[in-house]
């Protein structure tokens, strides 16, 4: 673990090659093929996990429901490291995101926000200087990349996107994807 002074708030606990904030199914699935791809990821939210089964959540047919079951139990077993609590203080400095969990300072080279449907004014991309549409959704490209550099939005806060099960699995998946990409073509220039 890297541990070093960040800010006077608190200690870097570690760094991530993706951090994903948000455990719904857009956020579990993103969160699960990024650790497939083989990257460090630290997945968060408010709650575990969960297998679609919400109120008011619209696409739940048998094979929506079942995948975002499936993705829900591989996600403790995949490799990411799944932090129950709530994300604060996002900030963009040297190259990194930067955010909170409690006491705890996280650092990630990519950025999934999978918070859904912002019913209340977004508070942890609100220093990002993203480009948003209306109704607080932030706009993004085929890719779920949204103007902000490494920062991806999927499911119900991507401008476009979702208000069913199986758009925020495909958003997931597409978006980590398109970072894994990224990531490991880096890495091979690198070496």
């Amino acid at each position: 673990m890297d541990a070093r002074p960040l800010s006077n708030d608190g200690i870097l606990a570690e760094r991530f090659d993706a951090a994903v904030i948000g455990l719904g199914p857009a956020g579990t699935q993103s969160a699960l093929v990024l650790a497939r791809f083989g990257m460090k990821v630290l997945a968060v939210g408010r709650e575990p996990p969960h297998d679609g089964m919400r109120s008011g959540w619209r696409g739940l047919g048998s094979i929506a429901l079942r995948l975002a079951r499936e993705a829900a139990e591989a996600l403790p077993g995949s490799g990411a490291k799944v932090m129950p609590g709530e994300a604060q203080g996002l900030e963009w400095s040297a190259g990194r995101y930067a955010f909170s969990v409690g006491e705890l300072r996280f650092e990630a080279e990519h950025l999934v926000l999978a918070t859904g449907r912002p019913s209340r004014p977004d508070r942890l991309a609100a220093g990002m200087d993203v480009d948003r549409a209306g109704g607080g959704l932030i706009e993004t490209d085929g890719n779920f990349a949204t103007s902000h550099g490494r920062l991806h939005a999927v499911g119900d806060l991507a401008d476009g996107c979702c208000q069913s099960v199986q758009n925020a699995l495909g958003s997931g998946h597409l978006a980590a994807r398109h970072i894994a990409m990224a990531v490991l073509a880096w890495r091979r220039r690198a070496a």
